[in-house]
């Protein structure tokens, strides 16, 4: 698993170095004069795949901005659709949800559309429900998932407090290897992996905050 972390890692650090070649002068981010420090908060829809399905997770993250470019902060998003775990009655639904740290880049942030990267790196649980249940109380759930989620995108200016930012991604899950699901009668209904989850994404982050002028 840390092999897989340090290769997405390596991608998307290159790739946003790429893309950050421009012809403002260099600039470091101890430098004298140099370090502005901003933040923000964004709003999160992401778009995937959950079990073959078609999934919508929808959360929050914020960050502190370090001169327009680099940002550090957290992130929490959580499945808001119906995705079921494949039993014939479709009485069981398959919820996941997942937060942690959310480390990025921004090129050219002055620029009316630039390009961003991000890396997320998180923790979740797996649970199910069972429509027969009051109150939709009976679960499963599983810990020390891991979630790590690179992407990269555009993000276009609004205005000075708020931003748009249209990313795609990959998200990669560990943790939840030959997992068990059961019914109230103990019978098991599915048995899922990391590939249940594992699946491409795209996200649309809403960022308000001070970006400078």
């Amino acid at each position: 698993m840390k092999t897989l972390t340090l290769i997405f890692a390596f991608i998307i650090l290159w790739s946003v170095a790429v893309f950050a070649q421009d012809d403002e002068k260099s600039e470091t981010l101890f430098g004298k004069g140099n370090l502005r420090i901003s933040g923000f908060g964004a709003p999160l829809v992401e778009f995937s795949s959950v079990n073959g399905q078609f999934s919508v997770s929808n959360g929050g993250g914020g960050a502190a901005l370090f001169n327009q470019k680099f940002f550090l902060g957290g992130y929490g998003v959580s499945m808001s659709n119906r995705v079921n775990l494949g039993d014939v009655s479709n009485n069981q639904r398959l919820d996941f949800g997942h937060g942690g740290f959310w480390l990025g880049y921004v090129s050219s942030p002055k620029r009316l559309v630039h390009f961003t990267g991000s890396l997320r790196l998180g923790w979740g649980g797996i649970s199910v429900r069972d429509n027969r249940f009051a109150n939709n109380n009976f679960s499963n759930r599983v810990s020390n998932c891991f979630v790590a989620t690179p992407e990269l995108g555009v993000e276009v200016n609004i205005t000075r407090f708020f931003k748009i930012a249209a990313t795609a991604g990959y998200r990669v899950v560990t943790g939840a290897n030959s997992v068990q699901f059961t019914d109230f009668q103990g019978n098991t209904t599915q048995t899922i992996n990391n590939a249940t989850f594992n699946s491409p994404m795209g996200m649309l982050t809403f960022k308000f905050g001070w970006f400078g002028r």
